[in-house]
């Protein structure tokens, strides 16, 4: 049976730890040194998988509850970037128009394949969490 408040619980560090680099890649984007996005793009992908060997380890969930603590980060992650990505293309002179496409194309396109990648990864680092 899936307990809801372990889930919640695990999920709040990975989600802490995500927007703060969704934050800070959004800044140095800001700044010009975008970059460094990939590499925080890689931190982000490891995070998802500290999260579900975190859900298993410190939190005693199964598999199910880490694959569900890996689409919560990445669907809670996603929305913060979809907020981000929409100021940052408002910013840049791309109006509502461009506003708009953002949203849409974030909410569509990119939330479902990240929580199928949050999910996965998730999988893995509950999966090491338990042999390991």
């Amino acid at each position: 049976m899936v307990d809801t408040g372990k889930i919640i619980e695990a999920s709040k560090m990975p989600i802490y730890i995500l927007v703060g680099l969704g934050i800070l890649n959004f800044i140095l984007g800001l700044l010009g040194v975008g970059i460094l996005g990939a590499i925080l793009g890689l931190v982000s992908l490891a995070v998802s998988l500290w999260a579900g060997y975190n859900a298993v380890k410190a939190f005693k969930l199964d598999l199910m509850g880490a694959g569900l603590v890996g689409v919560v980060v990445s669907v809670v992650a996603g929305i913060v970037g979809i907020i981000l990505a929409t100021i940052a293309i408002t910013m840049a002179g791309g109006g509502a128009a461009g506003a708009a496409i953002a949203v849409v194309g974030g909410a569509l396109i990119g939330l479902p394949i990240g929580a199928v990648i949050g999910l996965i990864l998730a999988l893995i680092g509950g999966f090491i969490g338990q042999k390991f």
